[in-house]
């Protein structure tokens, strides 16, 4: 579980990285941390409405050792 704290730890991290502005939204158990719904959340969830700016998120995060895992099922 990512609490808080772990979040704006790794928002920080990203924003760092990024050499562009970019358009992204945060949604679900994210956004709800914000406003004090939930104290901590399984995952991250982010929507681009530029698949550009999608990639440049993901190059951020690959090069800060990130890495895709996909679920199924």
């Amino acid at each position: 579980m990512i609490t808080f704290d772990e979040q704006l730890e790794f928002f920080k991290l990203f924003v760092k990285g990024l050499k562009t502005k970019i358009i992204c939204y945060f949604l679900g158990g994210s956004a709800m941390m914000f406003y004090c719904a939930k104290d901590e959340t399984k995952d991250v969830d982010l929507v681009f409405l530029e698949e550009e700016s999608m990639e440049t998120v993901k190059k951020v995060l690959y090069d800060l050792g990130f890495d895709e895992k996909n679920n199924i099922g």
